[in-house]
Protein backbone atom coordinates (compact mmCIF):
# COMPACT_ATOMS: atom_id res chain seq x y z
CA UNK A 1 0.00 0.00 0.00
CA UNK A 2 2.47 2.55 -1.24
CA UNK A 3 -0.08 5.39 -0.94
CA UNK A 4 -0.24 5.05 2.86
CA UNK A 5 2.27 6.09 5.44
CA UNK A 6 3.26 3.56 8.09
CA UNK A 7 1.30 5.54 10.70
CA UNK A 8 -1.81 5.52 8.50
CA UNK A 9 -1.43 1.79 7.84
CA UNK A 10 -1.13 1.05 11.56
CA UNK A 11 -4.12 3.28 12.33
CA UNK A 12 -6.11 1.43 9.66
CA UNK A 13 -5.24 -1.94 11.13
CA UNK A 14 -6.25 -0.69 14.59
CA UNK A 15 -9.58 0.58 13.22
CA UNK A 16 -10.18 -2.73 11.46
CA UNK A 17 -9.49 -4.70 14.64
CA UNK A 18 -11.71 -2.39 16.71
CA UNK A 19 -14.55 -2.87 14.22
CA UNK A 20 -14.25 -6.64 14.57
CA UNK A 21 -14.41 -6.39 18.37
CA UNK A 22 -17.43 -4.05 18.23
CA UNK A 23 -19.25 -6.39 15.87
CA UNK A 24 -18.45 -9.45 17.97
CA UNK A 25 -19.60 -7.80 21.18
CA UNK A 26 -22.84 -6.53 19.63
CA UNK A 27 -23.66 -9.96 18.18
CA UNK A 28 -22.61 -12.13 21.12
CA UNK A 29 -19.67 -13.64 19.27
CA UNK A 30 -16.68 -14.63 21.42
CA UNK A 31 -13.64 -12.57 20.52
CA UNK A 32 -10.06 -12.56 21.77
CA UNK A 33 -9.12 -9.01 22.64
CA UNK A 34 -5.67 -9.68 24.11
CA UNK A 35 -3.09 -8.18 21.76
CA UNK A 36 0.24 -8.20 23.58
CA UNK A 37 1.22 -11.87 23.94
CA UNK A 38 2.84 -12.18 20.50
CA UNK A 39 6.00 -10.07 20.22
CA UNK A 40 6.13 -7.96 17.05
CA UNK A 41 9.41 -9.36 15.77
CA UNK A 42 10.80 -11.58 13.01
CA UNK A 43 10.77 -14.62 15.28
CA UNK A 44 6.97 -14.46 15.46
CA UNK A 45 6.00 -12.84 12.13
CA UNK A 46 7.13 -13.62 8.60
CA UNK A 47 5.91 -10.21 7.41
CA UNK A 48 3.85 -7.37 8.86
CA UNK A 49 0.72 -9.53 9.24
CA UNK A 50 1.43 -13.25 8.83
CA UNK A 51 2.58 -15.34 11.77
CA UNK A 52 5.58 -17.64 11.77
CA UNK A 53 5.35 -21.10 13.35
CA UNK A 54 6.37 -19.56 16.69
CA UNK A 55 3.74 -16.87 16.28
CA UNK A 56 1.10 -19.47 15.47
CA UNK A 57 1.98 -21.38 18.63
CA UNK A 58 1.48 -18.22 20.68
CA UNK A 59 -1.76 -17.50 18.83
CA UNK A 60 -3.01 -20.95 19.82
CA UNK A 61 -2.09 -20.14 23.44
CA UNK A 62 -4.03 -16.90 23.08
CA UNK A 63 -7.11 -18.66 21.64
CA UNK A 64 -7.40 -21.57 24.06
CA UNK A 65 -8.66 -19.56 27.09
CA UNK A 66 -11.38 -17.99 24.92
CA UNK A 67 -12.48 -21.39 23.62
CA UNK A 68 -12.51 -22.82 27.15
CA UNK A 69 -14.31 -19.83 28.70
CA UNK A 70 -17.06 -20.00 26.07
CA UNK A 71 -17.35 -23.82 26.19
CA UNK A 72 -16.55 -24.05 22.50
CA UNK A 73 -14.13 -26.98 22.49
CA UNK A 74 -16.89 -29.64 22.65
CA UNK A 75 -18.80 -27.81 19.90
CA UNK A 76 -15.74 -27.70 17.65
CA UNK A 77 -14.93 -31.36 18.31
CA UNK A 78 -18.49 -32.36 17.43
CA UNK A 79 -18.29 -30.39 14.19
CA UNK A 80 -14.95 -31.98 13.32
CA UNK A 81 -16.37 -35.45 13.96
CA UNK A 82 -19.38 -34.69 11.77
CA UNK A 83 -17.15 -33.58 8.91
CA UNK A 84 -15.00 -36.71 9.20
CA UNK A 85 -17.94 -39.11 9.54
CA UNK A 86 -18.41 -41.37 6.53
CA UNK A 87 -21.35 -40.28 4.43
CA UNK A 88 -23.96 -42.92 3.56
CA UNK A 89 -24.00 -43.93 -0.10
Amino acid sequence: MHWMSIDDLLAGIDSYNQAIVRYARSHGVPVVEEITSIPPDSQHFVDCIHLSDRGCALMADRMLPCLEKNHLIPVLLDRAKAVRAPQPD
